[in-house]
């Protein structure tokens, strides 16, 4: 390395060093060649929605990036401990233990994690006031909203995995999806995944099956008045309208998650038929614009 050397790429060489098996042979590390390593970071995935997932780990193979992934934050600190990443995608909304809960852990050099200091760019749907600056607390580095939208999750990963890269709390990102009649914007939606045709139907494919099994835990957990499950499963849903473009069904789930937030179970249980009526619609919709494009 040249000097004078930067601190931040001083500890991405050590991380390119420490973090390879000692059965692997070694190349000469340079500025250029972590230039380079960095296009091709090895990254954790902390995500507990299938859908999510693969999405996710589709849009990160594309970008020549290695993916790991952990279903919940207890998970995601044996990984941690366990192996040396680039940089974790914290998932807020997870059980067991939540992004929040298990960025401070992480921090905190909790369960043997090797890298305290460890970039976390958090990934959360249905973005509310506060929920930047709460992340940023936590100690999370960077922050996007969900629906993942291809060319924003591609600069901020390149944002801090380059070397050089500067610790510098991120702007605001751009409000997430509105509530209006929408019910499938396939525009809108083949626009965030960079005109990916295929990729489009990897994500829908999965769309309804997700909601119908979401929608039955929430009602499950209303039932039973379990608030955190309820609240959780709305999270989730309103995540899934978003993925797939669905503003009139994101609108809906958005506001059912902030009745069961307020404590008002009984409200929200009148709004579950709108809920089932516009995951039909929604499936309805997808199921024409698969047969239009086949694979």
């Amino acid at each position: 390395l040249n000097k004078p050397i930067k601190e931040s790429l001083l500890k991405h060489c050590l991380k390119s060093v420490f973090g390879s098996p000692e059965t692997v042979k070694r190349e000469l590390i340079t500025r250029h060649s972590l230039a380079e390593a960095a296009r091709h970071a090895r990254i954790l995935l902390v995500e507990d929605n299938p859908v999510n997932q693969k999405l996710a780990i589709t849009l990160l193979h594309k970008q020549g990036h290695h993916v790991d992934v952990a279903d919940n934050g207890a998970i995601a600190l044996e990984k941690l401990a366990a192996n040396a990443y680039d940089l974790v995608l914290m998932d807020c909304r997870m059980p067991v233990l939540d992004g929040y809960e298990t960025t401070r852990a992480i921090r905190a050099g909790e369960q043997g994690v090797r890298d305290a200091e460890i970039t976390i760019i958090a990934m959360t749907a249905n973005a509310m006031e506060g929920d930047r600056e709460t992340t940023l607390a936590a100690g999370m580095n960077d922050y996007l909203t969900k629906p993942i939208n291809a060319q924003l999750l591609a600069d901020a990963i390149q944002r801090w995995t380059k070397p050089g890269a500067l610790a510098a709390t991120p702007e605001r990102p751009a409000d997430g999806p509105t509530l209006h009649s929408s019910v499938f914007d396939a525009a809108e939606l083949l626009e965030r995944l960079g005109d990916d045709i295929e990729l489009a139907r990897l994500v829908l494919l999965e769309i309804p099956k997700g909601l119908t099994e979401e929608i039955h835990g929430l009602k499950t957990a209303l039932s039973t008045g379990d608030t955190p499950a309820a609240e959780r499963r709305a999270h989730t849903i309103s995540g899934l309208a978003g993925t797939a473009s669905s503003k009139q069904l994101h609108g809906l789930s958005s506001r059912i998650e902030a009745l069961i937030r307020q404590g008002e179970l009984s409200m929200t249980a009148h709004l579950i038929p709108l809920l089932e009526q516009s995951r039909d619609a929604l499936a309805g919709e997808i199921g024409i614009w698969l047969a239009a494009n086949p694979k």
